[in-house]
């Protein structure tokens, strides 16, 4: 009787758990059906959403702006954020080929970054590439080359090409004569940035350059950016109009090669960061610069000592000089019949240590400028600056005057206010502009930052008030964003990171000039 009551109980529980079974099954096929049909439902909610009844072409568009207006440029984070929102903006971003057409990489690579890559190459299609990698790496440098020899696979695709690495000497030495096995063509580069040592302040031994890696021409190639190592490297130029050199590295060639640089055919726009050529040794003549029109350079020994001896630029309008000793007379010819730059209007002498006499042979090379720049900082430059030398040019010599077609006198001399004798002095300041109305009935507008124009208004009241009774006095307005108060005409096209636009105002920064 026992045996037959335990028979029919496990026969039972067999059953009733099969049942189980059959329900949990029944369950999960349910608990599907009500996710899909909770996702069934939120599609046909969104559906109504306004935004997405946004046609598809005009949808792109936005994307489009969204991706070119990333932080870095590059616009990688943002087409990944933008295709995991939904189905049909990931649809939309997958299937257009123009959004993948940019690609950055930063910091410490990975596989992972390999197949992003991949990624890029496959949805872009034929499209032209913009190629963005910032190398931060030692020893294990070959994920790194990994990625870097994919890219240059795709060389004829590339539109732009930005390199910049933080390279460890001991392992990167020939890290480029590595990457770069043969020289390559590149038929659609417009604009190339090869940067080294972007993060340290020390200047790095690498060999120089053994080849020309774009031996194979790169005829559109517009807008170039390089350290003193790679410039050699990248050759032909012919074709740039913005070109950018930095001395990153130890390397320096001759100054031939810089006059080579200026006789560039459609050179416009030049930039120059440190000493990156060697001072000249003899027979070296002067050259024309046939189409250079803005011209800057900053903490450059080798150019302030030669460049008023060895260059005529007919067409430049706007000369920069930033950090850079202007005191020896040496550095301006006695004979300069014509002058070097007869179109120059805009120039700009930004913690310039000077002296009477090399102002007056300034003021005299560069005697048609209308609008002159004037920027000190006296933590950086401890030596007179034009703005002093001009104040005491009106005491000692009130008939001479400098820039006889001044019309604009840009002045934000840190604390040097601060120097002179309210009873005396600012009535000098006040002669720099109205001596101009005096003897030439040429009227000149002094601009003063905020700080400058409180300190006069402050310590010389009357003077300043004469000031601005007689529309002398205009405020320097510096718009937010703005990186400093002298224009750069090419920052508003800016092709490259606005970093290097930082390093180039900042050079030298924490160095005073004796």
């Amino acid at each position: 009787m026992d045996e037959e009551k335990l028979t029919e109980l496990l026969q039972r529980l067999d059953s009733q758990e099969k049942e189980r079974e059959q329900f949990i099954k029944k369950v999960a096929v349910l608990d599907a059906k009500i996710v899909q049909t909770k996702l069934d439902y939120a599609t046909t909610y969104n559906q109504r959403s306004p935004i997405m009844q946004i046609p598809i072409e005009l949808m792109s568009s936005i994307f489009q702006a969204a991706i070119e207006s990333d932080e870095k440029g590059e616009g990688t984070g943002m087409l990944f954020k933008l295709s995991h929102v939904c189905h049909l903006w990931r649809s939309i971003t997958i299937s257009l080929p123009d959004f993948w057409t940019s690609f950055a990489c930063t910091g410490r690579p990975s596989n992972h970054d390999l197949d992003r890559l991949s990624t890029h190459l496959e949805r872009s299609c034929d499209r032209l590439l913009n190629l963005h990698f910032e190398i931060d790496a030692g020893k294990d440098d070959h994920p790194w080359e990994n990625i870097l020899r994919t890219a240059i696979g795709q060389a004829p695709r590339w539109r732009s090409f930005v390199l910049r690495f933080d390279p460890d000497p001991r392992y990167w030495r020939n890290f480029l004569s590595n990457i770069f096995t043969d020289p390559i063509s590149v038929p659609n580069l417009e604009v190339v940035e090869i940067l080294i040592g972007t993060g340290t302040s020390k200047r790095i031994p690498f060999d120089l350059p053994d080849r020309l890696y774009f031996q194979g021409g790169a005829p559109k190639l517009a807008h170039a950016s390089f350290d003193s190592w790679s410039l050699m490297a990248c050759k032909p130029l012919s074709n740039v109009t913005t070109l950018q050199i930095t001395q990153q590295s130890a390397t320096q060639y001759s100054f031939s090669a810089f006059l080579d640089i200026l006789m560039l055919p459609r050179l416009i726009n030049l930039s120059v960061l440190g000493d990156p050529f060697r001072p000249p040794i003899v027979g070296v003549q002067p050259v024309v610069a046939p189409e250079l029109r803005n011209f800057r350079f900053a903490g450059s020994f080798t150019l302030s000592f030669r460049l008023f001896k060895y260059l005529e630029a007919p067409k430049l309008e706007l000369l920069i000089i930033v950090r850079t000793i202007m005191d020896d007379s040496s550095a301006f010819p006695s004979n300069t019949d014509p002058i070097p730059f007869p179109y120059l209007r805009s120039l700009a002498l930004i913690d310039c240590p000077t002296n009477s006499y090399c102002a007056s042979r300034l003021a005299h090379l560069t005697e048609n400028v209308t609008n002159l720049y004037i920027s000190n900082d006296s933590t950086v430059c401890t030596s007179e600056d034009l703005f002093t030398v001009m104040v005491e040019g009106v005491k000692t010599s009130p008939g001479t005057i400098l820039w006889p077609q001044l019309e604009a006198l840009y002045c934000n001399v840190d604390d040097a206010m601060q120097g002179f004798d309210p009873s005396e002095d600012f009535q000098y300041f006040l002669k720099v502009v109205t001596s101009r109305w005096e003897s030439l009935k040429k009227h000149c507008t002094l601009y003063l930052s905020d700080e400058d124009a409180e300190a006069w208004r402050t310590l010389g009241p009357v003077t300043w008030n004469q000031l601005v009774d007689g529309e002398f006095f205009a405020r320097i307005g510096i718009s937010p964003g703005e990186l400093d108060f002298v224009p750069w005409p090419p920052r508003t096209t800016q092709k490259f990171d606005k970093k290097w636009e930082r390093k180039f105002l900042t050079s030298r920064a924490s160095k005073k000039l004796e």
